[in-house]
């Protein structure tokens, strides 16, 4: 089980939420809505679904199943510092 925080969650998604919104929107990336709190949703995922079990999971997984970032994420490196030859 996973406790979504409201507030955190929110931070994550770079836009507010409201419980309501988490009670209707959660199921739909595949988890079953266990208990709400005042701030918080308590979720049960499927355990072939790693991803889900963090907060940063949930939060990428929404986004995608709401249209708001699709597509896989990039990342900046830093060159690096030396160069090993093997």
């Amino acid at each position: 089980m996973v406790r979504v925080d409201r507030r955190r969650f929110s931070e994550l998604l770079g836009r507010e939420v409201t419980i309501e919104e988490l009670v209707e929107g959660m199921p739909s990336i595949g988890v079953d809505i266990e208990g709400v709190e005042e701030e918080a949703v308590r979720i049960e995922y499927n355990p072939n679904r790693p991803d889900l079990g963090t907060l940063v999971g949930l939060a990428r997984a929404y986004k995608g199943i709401t249209e708001e970032e699709l597509g896989l994420p990039t990342y900046e490196a830093d060159p690096p510092l030396r160069d090993h030859k093997i």
